[in-house]
């Protein structure tokens, strides 16, 4: 078979370009640390390292959601103790006011106190975190606890008028994706596969009525607290007494709900150790997916460049000299 010089140039021209390309590639993943830049190179690795990157992708936005949702409770539970702590001086205002040696004079005192406590718990009822109402169900945009002619009201209705939470406006429950697999069942959220980070005013400081003694007592402690301050004024102190023994059941539920918030703020912690460790979990896949042994690829590049180096050599004899010194 009668070889020509074209016909051997052409082939130490593919072989010349093939050690350059496999060079050029190897440079490539030494500076990248990847095994490959793009899909066409490894298209089912590309396509698992696709699904990794969303992955992680995923569980870096449940890190912020649980992150936000944690800033949020604490301050809620922070918020509720300081009710909690108003709580414990009003009751100590209303024994000093029940007792037979108070005056009208002191009882009026220690009446403009508990006022002045009530005012105290209905800022904290109405505190921000961010740009979003604490305690405003699912609602952001307005206070949730306003006064109007006299009547506390939350998200615009009566706390006293009713003893169903459900028919205050805008106080549905808000869920979290945190990474728990989250369903739907229509427009309803599966509760066993979100997170409940809304925190409503009524359900922590009540709404409703109780009757004691024949007479309806507010379940809301601002309005348990008012009540209680009318009755010290009157001099009332039998009925004053008998609202301090259900400000004292409504203030242990008060602790419940307290206990409720914190309880979901460690639950948040433990999924953020559980998320921290799929993501190295999955960085690790990705690694070995995705990335390369530094010294294997180190000795293959050597290799390449040696290839290279050799042909470029061999070129000195198969082409012209004229050619191969064109060429360099």
């Amino acid at each position: 078979m009668r070889v020509t010089q074209n016909s051997l140039t052409r082939s130490y021209m593919r072989n010349l370009n093939k050690n350059l390309s496999d060079l050029a590639r190897s440079n490539e993943r030494l500076t990248t640390e990847r095994r490959f830049n793009r899909v066409s190179e490894s298209t089912s690795d590309a396509a698992r390292a696709y699904t990794i990157r969303d992955q992680l992708a995923h569980n870096d936005q449940y890190l912020t959601n649980i992150r936000d949702a944690k800033g949020e409770l604490s301050s809620a539970e922070s918020n509720m103790m300081s009710v909690s702590d108003i709580l414990k001086k009003a009751q100590e205002r209303v024994l000093q006011g029940i007792t037979g040696t108070s005056s009208d004079v002191q009882r009026e005192i220690l009446a403009r106190e508990i006022d002045n406590l009530k005012d105290e718990m209905l800022q904290l009822a109405n505190a921000k975190y961010g740009d979003k109402f604490l305690f405003s169900g699912s609602s952001n945009d307005t206070a949730p606890f306003t006064i109007v002619n006299g009547d506390l009201l939350f998200n615009g209705v009566s706390v006293n008028n009713t003893n169903d939470r459900n028919l205050f406006n805008e106080n549905n429950d808000v869920y979290l994706d945190i990474g728990l697999g989250l369903t739907m069942t229509g427009p309803n959220v599966d509760t066993k596969t979100a997170f409940k980070i809304s925190t409503s005013g009524v359900d922590v400081l009540g709404f409703g009525t109780t009757m004691i003694n024949g007479e309806a007592a507010p379940n809301n402690l601002i309005n348990l607290l008012d009540e209680i301050s009318t009755k010290l004024r009157a001099g009332d102190t039998d009925a004053a007494g008998s609202l301090m023994e259900h400000l004292k059941t409504r203030s242990n539920d008060l602790l419940i709900a307290i206990t409720d918030i914190g309880n979901r703020d460690s639950f948040l912690g433990q999924n953020v150790n559980r998320i921290e460790n799929d993501i190295l979990n999955l960085k690790e896949t990705q690694k070995k997916l995705e990335g390369i042994s530094l010294e294997e690829e180190s000795i293959y590049n050597k290799s390449y460049e040696m290839a290279w180096m050799v042909t470029l050599q061999l070129g000195s004899k198969i082409i012209p000299p004229s050619i191969f010194d064109f060429m360099r």
